[in-house]
């Protein structure tokens, strides 16, 4: 027959408390609902935080996910010649991401904070975008921007005008 292990102890058995303390008190005039309270307040206040920080997490991510697209709108838009149809092409591609991104979001507190951090980000690429613009006149006063006569002389000055924006 198997022998069954036994092991002798070192503890004593004493009368003394764990580390754990209770030390809550309640006043006469108090109920439990109005000594817990504070707890309670705290409590609400910290899973409203949490709430909060996730819901900019998950903002964060979808805009940073946008940000990417809106990148190469912008790109695509710099190659138009046309000033109004690259103008109204990256506002509408802005919108359709705007939209798709938004679309993702979980909740109303989400999409909200991605429409505030979204707007701002494609603020600021419309403002490069169109800063960029101006440069290109500024590099190219009014005189030397004088198109060579004939239809295939503008078409090679406006490929040239771009090419050297680009390479900058």
């Amino acid at each position: 027959m198997p022998k069954i292990p036994t092991f002798v102890t070192q503890a004593r058995p004493t009368t003394e408390v764990g580390d754990v303390r209770s030390n809550i008190q309640i006043s006469p005039s108090q109920n439990i609902a109005t000594a817990l309270a504070p707890i309670t307040k705290t409590i609400m206040n910290y899973a409203a935080v949490e709430k909060l920080n996730q819901s900019k997490n998950e903002a964060l991510e979808l805009e940073n996910q946008s940000i990417l697209e809106l990148n190469t709108a912008v790109q695509e838009a710099s190659k138009l010649k046309n000033k109004e149809q690259a103008n109204t092409f990256l506002i509408n591609e802005s919108k359709r991401i705007r939209d798709a991104y938004g679309a993702k979001a979980s909740s109303s507190q989400v999409r909200s904070i991605f429409d505030n951090n979204y707007l701002k980000e494609e603020q600021k690429q419309i403002t490069i975008f169109f800063e960029s613009s101006r440069l290109l006149l500024r590099f190219f006063p009014a005189h030397t921007r004088k198109p060579a006569i004939g239809r295939i002389g503008r078409h090679r000055y406006c490929e040239g005008l771009y090419e050297n924006a680009n390479a900058q």
